[in-house]
């Protein structure tokens, strides 16, 4: 009987152990320095991700961000960027070579809609 409950026990912690926990929607983006051609191939959650962590680098975000500002926010704001992104990139192979963070700051620069308090 007590081998029994130690082996229970054993499979229940490699079950545990090998389960994979879910990301946040802001985890895992890994498209900061990827080409254009990456960004068309790459899946949405990355996508967003990548543009959460934009929007994080810049001054106005983190000041929001600190202040305790709604996360629901930045990624109505990140899904906003994501299809800026796309929108750019869609339907043209020239500019498949271009870095994505370059276009990225021009996008944010002249938006007027993915500041914080914007509406």
């Amino acid at each position: 009987m007590e081998k029994k409950k130690i082996l229970s026990i054993i499979i229940l912690c490699v079950i545990c152990s090998s389960m994979t926990y879910a990301k946040q929607w802001y985890e895992g983006g890994t498209l900061h320095n990827s080409t254009f051609r990456e960004w068309k191939a790459a899946t949405y959650q990355n996508k967003l991700a990548t543009c959460a962590d934009y929007l994080c680098c810049m001054e106005e975000w983190k000041e929001y961000i600190y202040a305790g500002g709604s996360m629901s926010n930045l990624k109505e704001k990140a899904e906003r960027f994501v299809s800026g992104l796309n929108e750019f990139c869609i339907g043209t192979n020239e500019f498949n070579f271009m870095k994505i963070n370059e276009i990225a700051a021009a996008i944010y620069v002249m938006a007027n809609d993915l500041q914080p308090y914007s509406k």
